[in-house]
């Protein structure tokens, strides 16, 4: 009987040995199964996102509503010279007043002449040029160059240039436009001086007459107040330092400029969500503030070939809730700002979703692997035995 008793637990110890070891292999199977596979799918979803974002904005179509060229200054140009001709010469004789009106007009209608216009050695060269209509159309408030003499020409006060759709340059320290090199360039000017939307751009290198103290106004803004900030090229400016101000009803960036490079208008960018974070709950939210009101927010979820399109609120902020899949998600936030500009930005969403053995397939790493295969060995264990110890009642009964 002793005999009989040592060999049934004999047979039971080797039965759990058994089970414990199979149980351990095939929780561990699984779990090397599972891990693999999310792997794999993480790496191929973050490929699929790279080829769908690291391409570049569209370019913006031009601005059709650039006033075309105003043919009219040509011929309005002769007419005031000649007035301000003859009245700046009503000390002078009759005949000789007349002369000059005469050769004053004939220098205006011809390109080549050059006869003329060696009669006037006291009107600087500029004072011929006819500047682009970007800068000079019938609304424009550009300063008025013809009938400058060298001497004004040389010490030029409150000289402004203006694009009536985007900004205004009014320069507070007087500027030298006298030379013939400097009217060449000013007969091509927009080559020299941009003002575009949210940008100003003057080359001192090759108008460092120009590289002057300023005052630079950027119209049709429509930002967050103290949400943006001045650049110049690369670097942020100090607001306080260059009297930075912004009328939110006439959208207009105004600022100080010491000289002149590239002026760049920058709304701020804030994501409120972690770059990186673990979750238990299936929809989460994505949330930031953008400072340019006229941007546009796109969202997009690894895995989804939908995207969420958005623009911001009154206050610059703007929300999108996720349905998250299991493990690994990357979020890809792009923002394309109203003056051509974009953003990239992407994070990592993991979502662990809340479980007692993990065994629903979701991502666990580190001391979590520990308590998964332990506790999966432990149910097929108590399985194992719960069922054997019910074969072994059934036999029991049915003996009986």
């Amino acid at each position: 009987m002793v005999k009989v008793n040592f060999q049934i637990k004999l047979r039971t110890i080797y039965k759990l040995l058994l089970v414990t070891t199979l149980s351990f292999l095939l929780s561990f199977s699984i779990f090397y199964q599972l891990r693999t596979k999310t792997l794999a799918d993480n790496v191929k979803t973050r490929v699929k996102i790279s080829d769908g974002t690291e391409e570049p904005p569209p370019e913006e179509p031009p601005d059709e509503s650039t006033p075309p060229v105003d043919e009219t200054d040509d011929s309005i140009q002769p007419e005031d010279n000649t007035n301000n001709d003859s009245t700046d010469q009503q000390d002078s004789t009759g005949t000789s007043s007349t002369t000059k009106k005469n050769s004053s007009s004939s220098s205006k209608t011809s390109d080549t002449s050059t006869s003329s216009t060696s009669n006037f050695t006291d009107l600087a060269p500029i004072s011929s040029v006819v500047l682009s209509s970007v800068f000079k159309n019938s609304s424009s408030r550009t300063s008025d160059l013809s009938n400058l003499t060298n001497e004004e020409a040389a010490h030029f006060k409150n000289f402004i240039i203006e694009d009536v759709l985007f900004g205004m340059i009014q320069f507070t320290e007087e500027v030298d436009l006298s030379g013939e090199d400097i009217a060449q360039k000013f007969a091509e000017l927009s080559k020299y001086i941009k003002i575009e939307k949210g940008k100003v751009y003057v080359d001192s290198e090759n108008l460092p007459q120009l590289n002057k103290r300023a005052r630079v106004s950027i119209y049709n803004q429509n930002l967050v107040p103290n949400e943006f900030s001045v650049y110049r090229d690369n670097t942020e400016l100090d607001s306080e330092q260059i009297n930075l101000d912004y009328a939110s009803k006439a959208k207009i960036v105004s600022f100080d400029v010491a000289g002149f490079s590239t002026y760049i208008v920058k709304p701020n960018l804030v994501i409120e969500t972690p770059d990186s974070i673990d979750t238990k709950t299936a929809e989460y939210p994505i949330r930031g503030r953008v400072g340019d009101l006229d941007s546009q927010v796109t969202i997009n979820l690894s895995g989804e070939e939908e995207k969420f399109t958005m623009s911001p609120e009154e206050d610059g902020s703007f929300e999108h809730i996720f349905k998250l899949n299991e493990g690994q998600n990357e979020v890809v936030i792009l923002v394309k700002f109203s003056n051509g500009d974009a953003t990239i930005i992407k994070q990592e969403i993991t979502y662990r979703p809340q479980s007692i053995i993990g065994f629903a397939g979701s991502v666990i790493d580190g001391g979590e692997t520990y308590i998964y295969v332990v506790l999966t060995t432990a149910l097929f264990v108590m399985l194992f035995f719960g069922v054997e110890k019910g074969r072994e009642m059934f036999i029991a009964t049915k003996h009986y």
